[in-house]
């Protein structure tokens, strides 16, 4: 019965295959290529080697590993001599900055006077955007995380565990800080992103006014779990307004 179903199976391809247009044969084309690159991926899955894959990560990122000598006070020649800070030298990210501000206090303006004060439904301006997803941002940004945890993990002093596991919090605002807005994801969207010690990252959108970002990380073996979730607030007065 095996071989009639596929006996029946090819016969019944064939008799499709014929009647193709040209155009049925572009979309065929188009699926056949599809396909293949997903088997591809899935044969690139099949060589993943979750074991040596880590110890590949212990071997090439942490063996050689040291603190650094930096101080606390340690501050950068480029840093402002005044002020501390750094200047921000691109005049063209400003000036886009500057005139997306502009843009975003106008809806400001107009809501407030309207008596709504919900400013996470502000749209930002188009020209102030990556091409990346707020999912695909979080994912980014915690790429130092599986370096400090790892090195939680190789601690015998509880207390040496929990320094790492700060670091590997604090690791995550670096990457986190842009000037430019992700897209906000649809409602339900996921993503999924492996890192080079077998770690996965596994996210979802669960609101979209105001955006929530929901994210549970594993480690290689189920070494550690580091969830979350990033969502944004805002608040306005007569004369302030605050968005985290």
């Amino acid at each position: 019965m095996l071989s009639d179903f596929i006996d029946s199976t090819v016969n019944s391809k064939t008799e499709i295959e014929i009647n193709y247009s040209d155009q049925d044969t572009q979309e065929k084309s188009s699926e056949n290529s599809t396909t293949l690159a997903k088997f591809e991926n899935l044969k690139l899955l099949e060589k993943l080697d979750p074991q040596r894959m880590l110890e590949k990560f212990l071997e090439e990122k942490l063996k050689n590993w040291t603190y650094s000598n930096m101080k606390d006070d340690y501050r950068p020649d480029y840093a402002n001599k005044s002020s501390g800070g750094i200047d921000f030298k691109n005049k063209e990210l400003v000036s886009l900055l500057r005139s997306s501000g502009y843009d975003i206090i106008k809806q400001i303006g107009k809501k407030i006077i309207s008596g709504d004060f919900n400013l996470t439904t502000i749209s930002f301006p188009i020209k102030v955007m990556i091409p990346m997803t707020i999912l695909q941002t979080i994912a980014k940004s915690v790429f130092q995380f599986p370096i400090y945890m790892n090195l939680a993990l190789s601690q015998i002093d509880p207390l040496e565990k929990f320094k790492f596991a700060i670091v590997a919090t604090i690791s995550c605002y670096h990457a986190s800080s842009s000037l430019l807005k992700p897209l906000n994801p649809i409602l339900g969207e996921t993503f999924q992103m492996m890192y080079e010690d077998g770690s996965t990252i596994y996210l979802e959108q669960t609101s979209h006014h105001p955006p929530i970002s929901h994210f549970l990380m594993v480690g290689p073996f189920d070494s550690y779990k580091f969830h979350g979730f990033s969502n944004f607030t805002s608040s306005a007065g007569l004369n302030s307004l605050k968005v985290n």
